[in-house]
């Protein structure tokens, strides 16, 4: 994939690419809507972007404006996608640090199954109604462009081989993994520090009087941010109602980054020819023994404000980020999904460039975790189905 600095600062529109000033907000839904509908249909094999934040001019030039307000959540346009748009369009939204702005960028990934379509009336936009981008140009799907779709899907040839799938640290297709005991989270150890202050301060408030409380109970300001030893008892009782709050960003860094398991599946094409664009979807059911991250959490900045603000590198989503398989959850399951390319024969390919982020609980121990997997190609008339299995152990 083409570094974002790059798009950003040197591409212009095309095929592949689009640039929008600001976010689709909801009167922009229908525009939304049409934009995604376009890329996807697409004629372009690889991953296809509109980058949000930027004002491109006709001229190739460009403003690097940044998101300004609250970035929208990815889950809000999956929605929006998922009621109203068919088949299955994959794609993510995530921010990007850029000349010290945000921009928002939507990845659409592996749309290899055109035309995409309304599904539904929404707005002035009706059931049935289909799009493309040529260019830089949005345009109605024609019938040229409905006969191309059906030529590349049968004028591709049937895959012959057979394909092995293993979890790349067993080589086999059971990976024995052990749960995630004696956790302590940050928020934990702030707790228990907060509440040994506010023990101190009230046994001191106890041998003091009424003029000595001014001394012993203020709140102190200070520079670059107040320690938890210079704050009042009500402002610490507060913060020990609100330490897991505080504390959300340091635990989910801590759970999935510090402790938890890395997976990963190795593929394997024992055939004589390569099987052609191909993309996994994992299946694994839910309970509460056991957790997946959805993303890569970078860890936080804890440094006083001064800290801060003397030094201020930009800092963006890093390659595993970036690189970390679309995982979406829903009541009752995890869908994984990894775009993986051509694979060639009889040379092994981790399917994930970032390992999947797995946690255990104690209570897992003995479970038996099943991973459901479809792997597609351009070439395969059906998906092939494959099950592996995590089992928890001591």
């Amino acid at each position: 994939m083409k570094e974002l600095e790059d798009i950003i600062q040197f591409e212009n529109e095309n095929t592949a690419l689009d640039f929008k000033a600001i976010q689709y907000k909801k009167e922009k839904y229908i525009d939304f809507l049409k934009d995604i509908i376009s890329m996807a249909n697409s004629k372009i094999k690889e991953d296809k972007f509109i980058i949000i934040g930027v004002n491109h001019k006709a001229n190739g030039e460009r403003d690097i404006i940044g998101i300004k307000d609250d970035f929208i959540d990815e889950a809000t346009y999956q929605q929006l996608i998922n009621e109203n748009i068919e088949p299955e369009i994959v794609f993510k939204y995530y921010p990007f640090d850029f000349d010290s702005k945000k921009i928002g960028v939507f990845q659409i990934l592996n749309s290899s199954n055109p035309p995409y379509m309304l599904k539904k009336d929404y707005g002035k936009l009706k059931k049935g109604d289909c799009f493309i981008r040529k260019g830089s140009h949005q345009t109605r799907v024609t019938r040229n462009d409905i006969d191309y779709f059906i030529s590349q899907k049968t004028s591709v040839g049937n895959f012959k081989g057979t394909i092995s799938l293993s979890f790349t640290d067993s080589k086999s297709k059971i990976l024995i993994v052990k749960p995630i005991i004696n956790l302590e989270y940050p928020s934990d150890k702030a707790a228990k520090k907060i509440k040994k202050i506010i023990k101190d301060k009230e046994e001191k408030l106890k041998q003091t009087d009424d003029i000595g409380l001014r001394f012993i109970n203020p709140d102190i300001r200070m520079m670059g941010g107040t320690t938890y030893e210079d704050r009042s008892l009500s402002t610490l009782k507060e913060n020990l109602e609100s330490v897991k709050k505080t504390y959300r960003d340091d635990d989910l860094y801590y759970l999935f980054e510090r402790k938890s398991m890395r997976i990963n599946l190795t593929i394997i094409n024992n055939g004589d020819e390569y099987l052609e664009d191909a993309s996994v979807e994992i299946l694994i059911k839910k309970n509460d023994k056991f957790l997946i991250a959805n993303s890569v959490y970078q860890e936080p900045d804890n440094r006083s404000w001064i800290d801060k603000i003397k030094h201020m590198p930009v800092i963006g989503p890093s390659l595993e980020e970036m690189h970390y398989p679309k995982v979406t959850e829903t009541e009752d399951k995890y869908v994984i999904f990894e775009n993986i390319g051509d694979v060639k024969h009889s040379i092994p390919i981790d399917i994930f460039r970032t390992p999947i982020r797995f946690v255990a609980a104690p209570n897992c121990i003995n479970e038996k975790i099943s991973l459901n997997i479809k792997i597609f190609g351009k070439n395969l008339p059906k998906p092939i189905n494959k099950e592996l299995l995590v089992v928890v152990n001591e």
